[in-house]
């Protein structure tokens, strides 16, 4: 799930996975966005691997790996620190 600084979850940011390959670089494999609730999902087949999920929005992006080693659901938090101003009142 994506969230900002707030903890509030972030509608459409862009998220992009991609798979770090043994010698460090990556292959981007797949985009798609949060839905409302700042939810994403991404399927593959079975085999251990990392992947680098990258959640963007608003000219920010923030990264983590994630190594998956069986078929299962995993859950990873992504928060973007977007750094909005708030307006004079």
């Amino acid at each position: 799930s994506v969230f900002n600084e707030e903890g509030r979850s972030i509608y459409g940011a862009v998220i992009d996975i991609a798979r770090v390959l043994g010698d460090g670089s990556v292959k981007k494999l797949k985009t798609s966005y949060s839905s409302e609730s700042g939810e994403f999902l991404f399927r593959f087949t079975e085999g251990t691997a990392t992947y680098r999920i990258t959640a963007s929005a608003k000219g920010k992006a923030v990264s983590k790996d994630v190594t998956v080693d069986s078929a299962a659901i995993y859950r990873l938090a992504l928060t973007l620190n977007l750094g909005e101003e708030k307006e004079n009142q």
